[in-house]
């Protein structure tokens, strides 16, 4: 499998799950059946140097290091990894729920800056409403 030269693989990468989605992918199932992906295509998704550093008692947590990842229309993309590994914390960074520390986050070539209604994060768990409602 070959990777692009923005692609960077390290043996730390195994914890980071966000590396592991930026493998290429050269064909792609569709509501209309198996394609090609185009090449040159402008992605639906882009992540261009993504950082992002929290900020805790004088100290520094790094959460997200130098992420490069495009996801083109039509694509499908698993984000897979261990808890606590940066999964969420992506997710809310292309809802625009979270400002990365470096980098930029574009959807269909627009800088991402807030939350918009070109996209949408559903929630694993009920997070507004108790069991007992």
């Amino acid at each position: 499998m070959t990777t692009s030269s923005s692609q960077r693989f390290t043996s730390a990468d195994r914890y980071l799950p966000t590396r592991l989605a930026a493998w290429p992918i050269s064909s792609v199932a569709t509501s209309r059946g198996l394609q090609t992906a185009v090449e040159g295509q402008r992605p639906k998704v882009a992540l261009q140097n993504i950082t992002l550093e929290y900020k805790t008692n004088g100290s520094h947590l790094l959460a997200l290091d130098h992420i490069n990842l495009q996801v083109k229309a039509g694509e499908f993309l698993c984000i897979v990894g261990p808890s606590g590994c940066g999964k969420s914390t992506l997710l809310h960074l292309i809802a625009g729920l979270q400002q990365p520390t470096s980098g930029t986050v574009l959807i269909d070539g627009e800088p991402v800056h807030a939350p918009g209604t070109d996209r949408i994060l559903i929630f694993q768990e009920l997070g507004l409403l108790s069991n007992s409602a």
